[in-house]
């Protein structure tokens, strides 16, 4: 009975010795190297440097969330005086420093030259203007600009659509007046750059080349009299259809 009892008892002192010098051993000490590359406890984890700074910028002058605003004439639009502004928003990048944006502007034009008509015998005076609002889609290349040797140097193609509106009135001595309007679609491929010499916001210079198609109606009437009894003797329709090349340029502002 003591001798089980003593057996006991050193079975019990045996294993509390145990307990304790494994309790005394030294913990293990993690290893950096694993937990900064995540292998750290879920809860523990640091976050990646490019989670912390949130998404990359724009790999060149244009990306997602700028706004261009831009004010342009045409160099071929003689002998109209034409202003073209404009407005593009950058909404979706892609890889390669692609950029895709979206926007519209308004092309209008006088004659001004049409105002010396009258200095001709026959002719009291000749009026003409129109007018263009149209929508613009472009694809923006940045790492086209850096690979041209500036990294401010934007350049993109796309296209452009919408109506257009064409007046033309010419009054002679004789008193019969010439009247024609013009109603047609717009629309074509344009391929340009803008260059920012502040880097990616600031004042930037613009060019555009353009290959315009057109089709429509055009309408031409001839009549006597005022404008409050007015005769028309003779009234015309036919179909519009021309192709022709338009180069702008430009100033605009990156916000």
């Amino acid at each position: 009975m003591r001798r089980t009892f003593l057996v006991a008892v050193v079975s019990c002192l045996s294993l509390q010795i145990s307990v304790a010098a494994a309790s005394a051993e030294p913990r293990q000490k993690e290893d950096p190297a694993r937990e900064d590359a995540g292998f750290a406890e879920p809860g523990n984890r640091q976050a990646d440097p490019a989670e912390r700074d949130g998404p990359s910028p724009a790999d060149g002058p244009y990306g997602p969330g700028q706004t261009d605003v831009i004010l342009t004439t045409s160099i071929l639009g003689f002998p109209y005086l034409a202003a073209q502004p404009a407005i593009e928003l950058g909404l979706v990048g892609f890889e390669g420093g692609v950029t895709l944006s979206a926007g519209g502007e308004l092309d209008a034009g006088w004659c001004g030259l049409c105002a010396l008509a009258g200095l001709a015998p026959g002719i009291d005076r000749i009026r003409s203007s129109y007018v263009s609002p149209r929508a613009r889609l472009a694809v923006h290349l940045n790492r086209l600009g850096s690979a041209l040797g500036s990294d401010a140097l934007d350049v993109y193609f796309g296209a452009v659509a919408g109506p257009a509106y064409y007046s033309l009135t010419m009054a002679t001595s004789a008193e019969p007046r010439v009247e024609s309007t013009i109603r047609t679609v717009i629309f074509g491929p344009m391929v340009g750059f803008r260059a920012t010499p502040g880097g990616e916001r600031g004042f930037f210079v613009t060019g555009e080349g353009r290959l315009h198609t057109e089709f429509g109606r055009q309408v031409v009437s001839v009549s006597a009299g005022d404008d409050e009894d007015e005769d028309v003797i003779l009234e015309g329709a036919a179909s519009v259809g021309r192709t022709g090349i338009d180069t702008i340029f430009g100033i605009g502002y990156r916000f």
